[in-house]
C-alpha cells in the first residue's frame, strides 16, 4: 500500500493498482462490463421516454429562441431521469453482486501486500453485509433523493449528484467489503466508517468526479469501480493500522 494514501488520492492508487495487476482483473471485469451493458439498457430506455417531442418550425425570432431552449431543458431533464434510474439501480442490485465480483480481487491485493487476513464465516459475513446495508440506508436513500430533487430544479446537477452518489456508496462497500477480509465483525466495521465518514465522503465526492472523465472512454470507465473498492481497501489498512 502506498503510505501517503489519502481520501483524494485513494480511487487514483487503486485504478492504477488495479490496470497494473492483470492478475485482479477476470471477475472486476465481468462484472463491470455486464453492468455496464445492464446500466445503458436503462439508461437508454429512460432517455428514450423522457426525451421531448422535437418542437416545430416555428415562426422564428424570440419565439423560435424560446422553444429551443425549453426543448434543451427538457433534454437535460430526460438526462436526469435516466441518471436517478441508473442510481436507484445501484442503490439495490450492485452492494450484493460487486461484493461477490470484488471478493477476490480485495483477497488478491491483501495477499499481495503481504496483509495478514480474518475473514467471518459465510454466515456470520452475508449477515454482516445485511446489518451495514441496514445502518447506511439513510445514505443509500438520501443521493437519489437528492438526485430527483434537481431532476425537476436544476437538471444539470442531477447527473452530478448522481455520479457522486455512486462513488460514494462505492467507497462504503469497498471498506466493508475489505475490513470483512482484516477479520472484523459488521457492527466493528460500522464503528469505522462512522469514525470516518467524512473521509469516506470526501472519496466518494472525487470518485465522482473522476467518472466524469473516465464514462467517455467505456475502456477505462470499467476499471473505475474496481479501482474504488483497491483505494477503499488502501484506506481500511490505513485506518486500522494493518500494514506490514
Amino acid at each position: 500500500m502506498k503510505n501517503d494514501v489519502t481520501p483524494i488520492t485513494s480511487s487514483f492508487l487503486g485504478t492504477g493498482f488495479f490496470m497494473v495487476n492483470p492478475r485482479l482483473w477476470i471477475a472486476p471485469l465481468i462484472g463491470m462490463i455486464s453492468t455496464f451493458f445492464i446500466l445503458a439498457l436503462i439508461f437508454g430506455f429512460s432517455l428514450y421516454y423522457a426525451w421531448p417531442s422535437t418542437p416545430g418550425a416555428g415562426s422564428g425570432g424570440a419565439e423560435s429562441v424560446a422553444s429551443w431552449f425549453y426543448y434543451s431543458w427538457k433534454v437535460i431533464f430526460a438526462f436526469g431521469v435516466a441518471s436517478f434510474l441508473g442510481l436507484v439501480f445501484w442503490l439495490f442490485f450492485f452492494p450484493v453482486v460487486l461484493n461477490f465480483a470484488f471478493g477476490g480481487m480485495i483477497k488478491k491485493t491483501y495477499l499481495q501486500m503481504h496483509v495478514q487476513l480474518g475473514q467471518e464465516s459465510i454466515v456470520a459475513s452475508n449477515l454482516s453485509n445485511f446489518y451495514i446495508l441496514y445502518k447506511t440506508l439513510g445514505v443509500r436513500i438520501l443521493w437519489p433523493v437528492l438526485t430527483i430533487v434537481f431532476v425537476f430544479a436544476f437538471p444539470p446537477l442531477s447527473m452530478v449528484f448522481a455520479q457522486i452518489g455512486i462513488g460514494h456508496l462505492a467507497m462504503i462497500d469497498g471498506c466493508d467489503l475489505s475490513m470483512s477480509f482484516l477479520g472484523l465483525s459488521g457492527r466493528e466495521r460500522m464503528e469505522v466508517i462512522q469514525q470516518h465518514r467524512g473521509q469516506i465522503l470526501l472519496a466518494g465526492v472525487i470518485a465522482g468526479i473522476m467518472s466524469f472523465i473516465l464514462l467517455p472512454t467505456f475502456i477505462l470507465w470499467i476499471f473505475w469501480i474496481p479501482g474504488i473498492f483497491v483505494g477503499a481497501s488502501f484506506l481500511s489498512l490505513k485506518w486500522l493500522k494493518r500494514e506490514n
